[in-house]
């Protein structure tokens, strides 16, 4: 796989590509809060298409912490993820996404036409932080110092319980990824993606493309009617939890799409 360092408005991207056939539409992902590329190495190892998988390291995630902008949000990642199609010159692709990934990938798709053709958005929230969630994040941040305790507590409200029962291992794989952020990136992370977030309705509603929205039965993020919702097992991490049912939503996505570029 290749890894490449994208200069983009927010800073230097580190972005994971593993090329297919350059006559079918890429397969760009982006994971959510905590987690890094490596969360999407089962689906892109079994991709039922030669597609080119681009998986990205979000902002202080993975490998992405040269960033020249400090106090980022949402539409800085929007435009991120846009300055680095533009630098590999992918005119469009189909978007899959984790909670923080998905929620990028719907703004993105509203805000620039025809750069993405369809999307797999898995665990994606959409309701704004109301004031008890900003009181709530605030006290769970003065426990940050005592990291293991904090990704303990973290692991039980985002992972499914019988998921964390059959596969403790999913703990030590938000550890893998979480050790390596500051608690400081951490802090900067909540406050952009959850604190500061916007009302993801609007988005979804003025959405053109094809779109599956993918949930855990016991994640926190809503179902909303009208839409093509697929329902699998676990929590709000379903990338780890149900990696087969994630696969086989965004083999549907790429499905509702003509299979060729050329």
């Amino acid at each position: 796989m290749e890894v490449k360092y994208i200069q983009t408005s927010l800073g230097d991207i580190c972005v994971h590509i593993q090329s297919g056939s350059k006559m079918l539409e890429p397969l760009v992902f982006l994971h959510g809060v905590y987690f890094d590329h490596r969360l999407w190495k089962y689906q892109m190892e079994n991709m039922d298409a030669d597609r080119t998988c681009i998986a990205i390291d979000m902002p202080l995630h993975g490998a992405s912490t040269s960033l020249r902008k400090h106090d980022w949000d949402l539409d800085d990642c929007v435009q991120m993820l846009i300055d680095i199609l533009d630098d590999l010159g992918i005119q469009s692709a189909i978007g899959t996404g984790h909670s923080w990934g998905s929620m990028t990938l719907l703004r993105a798709a509203v805000r620039h036409p025809g750069r993405f053709s369809a999307l797999c958005l898995c665990n994606m929230p959409l309701e704004p932080a109301g004031l008890l969630q900003q009181i709530r994040f605030r006290a769970q941040h003065m426990a940050l110092p005592w990291r293991k305790f904090y990704t303990a507590k973290v692991a039980s409200a985002i992972f499914g319980r019988d998921s964390l029962k059959k596969n403790p291992g999913l703990v030590d794989q938000l550890s893998l990824s979480m050790n390596r952020m500051s608690n400081a990136a951490i802090r900067q992370t909540d406050k952009a993606v959850i604190l500061r977030s916007d009302d993801g309705y609007a988005y979804l509603n003025a959405l053109t493309v094809p779109c599956i929205l993918l949930t855990g039965t016991e994640d926190y993020v809503p179902r909303p009617a009208g839409f093509h919702v697929k329902l699998v097992a676990g929590g709000h991490v379903s990338p780890f939890e149900t990696p087969e049912e994630v696969l086989d939503g965004i083999n549907e996505v790429m499905h509702m799409r003509l299979p060729s570029v050329g």
